[in-house]
């Protein structure tokens, strides 16, 4: 999302975004866990699950941008 559309957000729906993409990676990394503990637990190898969070990294870089606006609304930046 551009900047222009990001200022033109209101404050709930900017909360809304963040909240969304906090359910979204934590979701995604409790995933990732839950399947490193099983492959761990059966004995299996589990090294490349690591490479499983890297395609978070453009929702967790969003996640900050809608986060330092909201705080910039909020007068704490």
């Amino acid at each position: 999302m551009d900047d222009y559309r990001l200022r033109n957000l209101s404050d709930s729906e900017l909360k809304r975004r963040i909240n969304q993409l906090r359910v979204l990676i934590w979701s995604a990394v409790g995933v990732i866990l839950a399947l490193q503990v099983f492959l761990l637990a059966t004995g299996r190898s589990s090294v490349l699950l690591i490479a499983l969070v890297f395609p978070l990294t453009p929702f967790i870089l969003r996640s900050n941008k809608y986060y330092k606006e909201y705080r910039k609304r909020k007068g704490e930046l």
